[in-house]
C-alpha cells in the first residue's frame, strides 16, 4: 500500500497534472471555454455513438464534431488542455498495463 501512495503524491506532484488543473479550472470559470468544450464532448459522444450504430449520418456527424475539434484546438488554453489529457490518459493507461502485468505475474 505504502507504493500506491507514492504514486499518488507523485501524480499529485506532477507537472503536466499541476497545469492540467490549473487549465480545467480556468475552462469551468469560463462560460465560452467551457461551452465550446463542452460542446466538442457532446458531439464526440454522438460520434461514438454513430459509429457503433453505423448511422447513416455518420459523415455529417463527423464533419461537425472536426468543425467543433478546430474551433477548439484553434483556443491556446483548450489547445493545451485537450493535449495534456491525452497525454495524462496514456500515462494513466500505461500505469494501468504496468499493474495489471505485475499482477499476472504474481498469478503465475
Amino acid at each position: 500500500m505504502n507504493n500506491l501512495k507514492e504514486l499518488i503524491v507523485a501524480l499529485n506532484n506532477d507537472e503536466s497534472i499541476k497545469r492540467y488543473k490549473e487549465l480545467e479550472y480556468i475552462i469551468d470559470h469560463d462560460k465560452n471555454l467551457k461551452k465550446e468544450y463542452e460542446l466538442l464532448k457532446e458531439l464526440q459522444k454522438k460520434l461514438v455513438r454513430a459509429e457503433n450504430t453505423k448511422n447513416a449520418k455518420l459523415s455529417d456527424i463527423r464533419s461537425e464534431y472536426d468543425v467543433q475539434y478546430e474551433i477548439v484546438k484553434n483556443h491556446v488554453l483548450l489547445e493545451e488542455y485537450i493535449d495534456l489529457l491525452e497525454s495524462i490518459n496514456n500515462d494513466v493507461q500505461m500505469i494501468q498495463n504496468i499493474i495489471s502485468d505485475e499482477i499476472n505475474m504474481d498469478v503465475d
